[in-house]
């Protein structure tokens, strides 16, 4: 006859073997030679990706090798819709992704991407010291750890045509990538037309979009001037990447590599910041000397009528969010 403690024991050391499992399923995979992986759907060559290429040395540099990463760009190991899930459920660590798509989880994550609310790096730099904290906040009740944000350099606008009055712009079929400029496409009358970084350039050279607003510098990227030759210098926003990790993973990390890592993504933050003002210069310059090209400062009645349409937006997506929220941004209303 069976003894009762015993079955107890057995039972227990049952499902304790159980839990091991599952969370070895939930643990992220290491790539062949251990590391972790690092997942981002922009290319190589991509100022962002070399960014997080120092990053990962610099981290290897700083742990004396013991904490290793790799990264996957271009939506080589994750496609691009699926990074968000992949780092969320553990499949991969860590995982750069478009700030602006993380709207869903709390409207802090598009203000960086509202149309005319901030169109230069200072205001972008204040906007994101008000916001990091609450942002971080909403990461970590995912199972997230915000590790840094890097903006894009300022979004210019492509046309397939010129564009002199804000009516132009009405029935255009115009690129979306966050619910703000999916809000500001309805308002202007035109078509949004939902099209990630990966798809860009094949949309443009199929002819499925009219309107793009983007870097200069993702506009060399994907050869937007072919199918889009009129290059409006706007200013338009400023929006950021984000970096993030698996929450379990970084607190399964021991103190001293996770203060390593953070110092690792503080220097890198700054850094990118640094590449953005930069790259911004300098692929405008390349860009606008680009035979076909067709250069240009928005004219006045369109740039009013984004101006306001802005502040409209802005003011939208702030009075909908909680009071926190419009207390920390609700200053960069015009």
């Amino acid at each position: 006859m069976h003894c009762p403690r015993r079955r107890r024991l057995v039972a227990r050391a049952g499902a304790w073997a159980a839990a091991a499992v599952a969370l070895q399923a939930l643990a992220p995979r290491a790539s062949a030679q251990g590391l972790l992986d690092l997942v981002t759907p922009y290319p190589n060559g991509n100022f962002h990706v070399e960014n997080l290429r120092q990053f990962t040395d610099d981290l290897a540099t700083r742990t004396q090798g013991k904490l290793g990463m790799r990264v996957h760009a271009g939506g080589s190991l994750v496609k691009a819709p699926e990074i968000l899930a992949a780092v969320r459920s553990g499949k991969v660590a860590l995982a750069e992704v478009f700030g602006p798509s993380l709207a869903s989880l709390s409207a802090v994550f598009a203000l960086d991407a509202v149309p005319f609310l901030v169109t230069n790096y200072e205001n972008a730099r204040k906007l994101w010291t008000a916001t990091r904290e609450k942002a971080s906040a909403v990461l970590r009740a995912d199972g997230l750890v915000l590790l840094m944000s890097i903006p894009w350099p300022p979004q210019g606008l492509f046309s397939a045509v010129p564009l002199t009055i804000a009516s132009d712009l009405r029935g255009l079929r115009m690129r979306e990538n966050s619910p703000p400029v999916k809000r500001l496409a309805e308002l202007v009358e035109a078509v949004p037309v939902r099209v990630e970084t990966p798809d860009l350039a094949a949309a443009a050279a199929e002819g499925r979009i009219d309107l793009v607003f983007t870097s200069a510098a993702q506009g060399l990227d994907t050869r937007l001037p072919e199918r889009l030759p009129h290059y409006y210098e706007a200013n338009a926003w400023l929006p950021r990447n984000v970096v993030l990790m698996h929450r379990a993973t970084w607190e399964g990390l021991p103190a001293a590599q996770r203060d390593l890592l953070g110092k690792a993504a503080q220097q890198a933050e700054e850094r990118g910041w640094t590449a953005s003002a930069g790259f911004a210069r300098s692929t405008t310059e390349t860009l606008v000397k680009q035979r076909g090209v067709k250069h240009a400062l928005l004219t006045p009645n369109v740039r009013a009528r984004l101006d306001r349409l802005g502040n409209r937006i802005g003011g939208e997506i702030l009075r909908s969010a909680d009071g926190e929220l419009l207390g920390l941004a609700g200053g960069f209303l015009r």
